[in-house]
């Protein structure tokens, strides 16, 4: 991060492109590792760190689940 982080709330006037990066990091947690998915269940503004140039990081991720995804198994061919 560049500069001096400060709470999601003190950027209340670009709140619509805050949302969005906040939705793609959680498609991003659900979806991009192959064989996990990534569920942070202490969200809160304070624990969600905004750059100058409005880039979110999240901190403080003590309490997360990490579940291992589905995988299909399909009968063998023998």
């Amino acid at each position: 991060m560049d500069g001096e982080s400060r709470n999601c709330m003190d950027f209340v006037g670009d709140w619509a492109y805050l949302a969005f990066q906040l939705l793609q990091a959680a498609k991003n947690f659900t979806e991009d590792h192959e064989d996990f998915r990534l569920y942070l269940t202490d969200i809160s503004p304070d624990n969600v760190a905004v750059s100058e140039s409005l880039q979110i990081s999240f901190v403080d991720l003590e309490d997360a689940i990490l579940k291992r995804k589905n995988i299909k198994w399909y009968p063998s061919q023998y």
